[in-house]
């Protein structure tokens, strides 16, 4: 598994027109995303159980054969005032040594939760260039965020070996900003 090729979608969306931007992500972008994310983890993990699971706005596929989340995306809503629950975090993932962090595939500030959407992330990477894209995406509510974990092949590992990151925000014309970061 390995990251994807996003130039065909980055195409496509600098075309939108500002006031086509919701319905095209909505109908159009998010669920080829899926599907192609679906694909890529399947050619590597062809077991694989995946169901869809929509969580306050949020569409997260995760593989029940393996328990283990594969992405997560959907359209930032602006800032999440509520503090975190600590005693949910605490329990899942599992630490994975001291330099893993619990990241969250959706910032718990744009309204991301616990449990499924937590991952055994790099400390460096979650504390640092990773949060650049999540504080622009919570700053635009309206803007298509995404992250997609790629594990290794042949690994049942919880934690991945790649964080795909992107962002798509509501300009003129639209962008899609991706980052990819060894775990």
């Amino acid at each position: 598994m390995s990251a994807m090729d996003y130039r065909i979608y980055q195409t496509r969306i600098a075309a939108v027109a500002p006031d086509e931007f919701f319905q095209t992500v909505r109908e159009e972008l998010a669920p080829e995303l899926s599907h192609a994310w679906r694909q890529a983890y399947c050619d590597g993990c062809p077991r694989a159980e995946i169901v869809a699971i929509d969580l306050n706005g949020f569409v997260y596929l995760f593989d029940l054969d393996t328990e283990r989340t594969i992405a997560a995306s959907g359209l930032m809503g602006g800032q999440n005032k509520r503090p975190r629950d600590r005693g949910r975090m605490a329990g899942f993932p599992l630490s994975d040594g001291r330099l893993y962090h619990r990241g969250h595939l959706i910032p718990h500030s744009g309204h991301g939760g616990e449990d499924i959407n937590l991952f055994a992330q790099l400390g460096s990477t979650n504390v640092g260039p990773f949060r650049n894209l999540e504080r622009r995406g919570v700053a635009n509510p309206g803007s298509f965020y995404f992250v997609r974990l790629i594990y290794q092949e042949g690994v049942l590992s919880q934690r991945p070996a790649q964080v795909e990151q992107g962002l798509l925000l509501n300009n003129d014309p639209p962008r899609l900003d991706i980052r990819l970061f060894a775990n």
